[in-house]
């Protein structure tokens, strides 16, 4: 009843892990656990901490955010998880993994200390490039130890709760970098080049995701470009002591090669400017996000423009009805080809088709207006309301083409209606329709040659 297996390739989602292995991983880290020096023989164990090192993976949900086009789930996203208890590569409990004992020593080279004495950021790979490091291992070794030096202790620091940072977490094909009041930068730029010159920053990446760190209180400027197309999301963090206090977060936003992201930011979350995003890098039809903090806001592409001003609006119309153009009796000003009025027969057989087509079952039509150039509406699912029209009944005046008006020809108006009839109800409906419709034609050219 669990959850199915992720494949490898899938980097979203988080694997199960393989129980015969766990079991085995258990018995061989007792064993290691258990192991003590034989006699005679000291273990000093040196570990780096106060530098953000990751711990975990925070697997999240973003709200609304679908995997594709197709996919009807959530996207699954991921982010690392940090802890200030390490080297930037190393956590402490793995460093100082065997316990405390007259045989075995521990000490805590606190890196942030130095880092806030010298100015300079050492981390797990040039570790010995602090020289109160290099002095105190030589005095180990010599059995010439007496008190560690400056940085160094036999006891583990106090959590930084000082210290506020602000991290920004990307999800995209884009570059990433933050620049400060002074300019200096942290972050990768198009061709690469990594820099972590603001003091404090940390830069890194992990899978896809990029990030950046840097102490909170300062003002920077976020500037990403584009190297790809597709989407992007950006996570902004704010955090004391290693525990994160406030988010905001953008996603679903469009990239391209040429896109240019930015916003500003300054003494937390709550201070960030909106998310401006040039798609193209023209300076035209800028997007613009405004974060929330604790929300994520995604983007949602523009509503199509609405019709230009003096275009033909369509009249209301009741629930359920289709609202056309009625079909007008227009009579020409020039001259026209005189024909006789039809015939009895005819106008009857067109009374008998208008009322038969009004009289089908759930179909309601109006045609008061048929031969006034009004509109006219279709109602499927009303109540059948059978009207007969009359041929020999008067029809409303029609204006004609050129702006004069004249009497509508006797029986014009049925034929009106069926024609309107016949443009919008089912196949029936239409078969009858144009049946009468060419029966008529027929008539009229056959008696003017007659």
């Amino acid at each position: 009843g669990g959850r199915s297996q992720a494949d490898d390739a899938d980097l979203l989602s988080a694997k199960i892990l393989n129980p015969s292995l766990i079991d085995y991983a258990n018995s061989e880290h007792s064993s290691l656990d258990a192991w003590a020096p034989p006699p005679g023989i000291t273990v000093d164990q040196i570990a780096g901490w106060g530098v953000d090192t990751v711990a975990g993976i925070d697997f999240y949900t973003v709200p609304g955010q679908a995997l594709s086009a197709v996919a009807a789930s959530p996207a699954r996203m991921y982010r690392p998880l940090f802890v200030e208890d390490g080297d930037g590569t190393v956590t402490t409990p793995s460093a100082l993994m065997m316990a405390s004992s007259t045989q075995v020593k521990r000490y805590w080279l606190n890196l942030d200390s130095y880092k806030v004495a010298t100015s300079v950021q050492r981390k797990h790979g040039d570790i010995f490039e602090v020289p109160q490091l290099r002095d105190f291992i030589k005095d180990l070794v010599e059995n010439s130890a007496s008190i560690p030096p400056a940085y160094i202790s036999e006891n583990q620091p106090l959590p930084i709760k000082e210290v506020k940072k602000l991290t920004f977490f990307l999800h995209s094909p884009l570059t990433l970098q933050l620049t400060d009041s002074s300019g200096a930068v942290t972050g990768i730029a198009s061709d690469g080049t990594v820099s972590e010159n603001i003091p404090g920053s940390t830069y890194g990446e992990f899978g896809e995701v990029k990030y950046v760190s840097v102490p909170e209180g300062g003002s920077y400027d976020l500037l990403m470009r584009g190297q790809g197309s597709g989407t992007f999301s950006l996570d902004l963090q704010e955090s004391t002591g290693g525990a994160v206090t406030t988010t905001s977060s953008f996603a679903d936003v469009p990239v391209t090669e040429s896109t240019l992201a930015s916003l500003s930011i300054s003494n937390g979350v709550d201070t960030a400017s909106p998310l401006a995003v040039d798609e193209q890098g023209d300076g035209k039809n800028v997007i613009t996000l405004t974060p929330e903090a604790g929300e994520t806001v995604q983007y949602a592409p523009a509503a199509p423009v609405p019709a230009a001003a003096g275009a033909r609006k369509s009249e209301p119309v009741s629930p359920g009805s289709i609202s056309i153009p009625a079909v007008s009796a227009v009579m020409r000003s020039d001259p026209l080809p005189s024909t006789p009025p039809p015939s009895a027969a005819t106008l009857s057989l067109a009374t008998t088709l208008a009322a038969a087509v009004s009289a089908l079952p759930h179909v309601a039509t109006t045609s008061a207006a048929a031969a006034s150039g009004t509109r006219a509406a279709i109602a499927f699912g009303q109540k059948p309301t059978a009207r007969r029209l009359s041929a020999s009944a008067p029809s409303a005046p029609a204006t004609s083409a050129q702006g004069g008006e004249a009497a509508a020809r006797p029986g014009e108006s049925a034929v009106a209606a069926v024609a309107l009839a016949a443009s919008v109800q089912p196949l029936l409906t239409q078969i009858v329709g144009s049946l009468y419709t060419g029966l008529h034609m027929l008539w009229s050219a056959l008696a003017h040659f007659l």
